[in-house]
């Protein structure tokens, strides 16, 4: 009776580690798996950007970000990461913008932007500020007042990561149409 209830305890043990091991192994596929999804969508993004930046932009390089883009996408679908989904988002804003669908791109901005403030992504968060600046002329009082506001909230985000240089930017482009403002109304007058 003793060595049954031994033999029975030892396989229980045995089994209840074989379970953990295999729970481990599982978990550590799954999290390959992700980073692996990660570094395909950074790079998707990444070359989807450069296009969308390159000089002398043609109609066919905003077709290959998008494409690129819908490939992010779909790897996305399956890694979850919100704040690649916001990174999709925000990159897909600039070949509407850069196509003439101003529109569609600021939609595309703004759910960016909800998804970076849901996930307290301070750097993309900044970048999309600065990205939103791009929306708004400066024509009518009201919009170079907003440009002004997303030069203020990118300088705040950026102060958070330490980046100097894109709070330089920030401030300095912020700076500029803050005066551009001021001497528009002074000259009203």
């Amino acid at each position: 009776m003793r060595k049954q209830l031994l033999f029975i305890a030892v396989f229980l043990v045995s089994f209840s580690a074989c379970r953990q091991s295999n729970k481990e192994v599982n978990s550590n596929k799954s999290n390959s798996v992700s980073s692996i999804s990660s570094q395909n969508t950074d790079t998707l993004l990444a070359l989807a950007a450069a296009y969308v930046k390159r000089p002398g932009e043609k109609k066919e390089d905003l077709d290959r970000a998008k494409l690129l883009l819908g490939k992010a996408e779909r790897i996305n679908e399956q890694a979850k990461n919100e704040i690649d989904e916001g990174r999709i988002y925000f990159i897909y804003s600039t070949p509407f913008r850069e196509a003439g669908d101003t529109a569609t791109g600021h939609q595309y901005l703004t759910s960016s932007i909800s998804h970076f403030q849901n996930k307290h992504a301070v750097l993309e968060l900044g970048d999309a500020f600065m990205e939103e600046a791009y929306y708004y002329g400066i024509s009518t009082p009201d919009h170079l007042a907003k440009k002004v506001r997303c030069y203020e909230h990118a300088s705040e985000q950026f102060q958070q990561t330490n980046n100097k240089e894109k709070l330089g930017f920030a401030l300095k482009n912020g700076a500029f149409y803050r005066l551009y403002r001021a001497e528009k109304i002074v000259y009203r007058r």
